[in-house]
């Protein structure tokens, strides 16, 4: 938790940042953007596939609109309910933590350094992922809480208030006073790892 005893990593100046966070929503659009100008990638966006086939010489997928796509190999980059990793018949071992991270944006009076936190505390860690500055000025970080399932519907359903208390108390209050920055959302924590990634002309990312 809080108590004294902590570990820094301070990388040397010749090595750079440790990491860098970027909104997931930012991050995405520029993806998106750089493929549609790239000339080797054929963009179908928002397209449904609906049929997917492989064979000795090849691979294709057949899109919503009738569509049908050729190429050499095929790669599923779905997550982890992947369709096409499931039609392979590819095993996936899977648990639950019983666990959900709480991820909330927050607004901050002192400005956190480039410095992200990791606090541990018994249910889980609690993570403050630096962020820039807003177009006001106003100092920004990304939350992380981890807390254990069975208590975290009643922390979704905390006051904003009440929410930012508690928050603030597991931060010792080392950023001052909080805004939030947006709506909080839950994600549950599980393992999903697969037996293998490649079948016959085809590769899981």
């Amino acid at each position: 938790a809080m108590r004294p005893g902590r570990i820094d990593f301070q990388p040397e100046p010749h090595e750079g940042t440790l990491g860098r966070m970027f909104a997931n929503r930012d991050l995405r659009l520029a993806l998106f953007r750089a493929a549609e100008r790239e000339p080797l990638i054929r963009w179908h966006q928002k397209a449904h596939v609906v049929a997917r086939e492989r064979g000795e010489h090849g691979v294709a997928a057949t899109l919503a609109d009738g569509t049908r796509l050729e190429a050499a190999l095929m790669v599923a980059a779905e997550g982890r309910q992947s369709p096409t990793r499931e039609e392979a018949g590819i095993n996936v071992a899977r648990w639950d933590y019983r666990h959900r991270a709480i991820i909330a944006g927050l607004i901050h009076e002192r400005p956190h350094g480039g410095v992200a936190w990791e606090i541990f505390y018994s249910a889980g860690p609690f993570a403050l992922l630096p962020l820039q500055d807003d177009a006001q000025g106003r100092h920004r970080s990304a939350l992380v809480w981890t807390v254990n399932e069975d208590d975290a519907a009643g922390v979704l359903a905390l006051s904003p208030r009440a929410f930012l208390a508690e928050v603030g108390k597991r931060m010792g209050g080392m950023f001052g006073a909080l805004e939030l920055n947006g709506p909080r959302a839950g994600w549950p924590l599980g393992f999903h790892h697969t037996v293998k990634i490649t079948a016959d002309r085809l590769a899981l990312v």
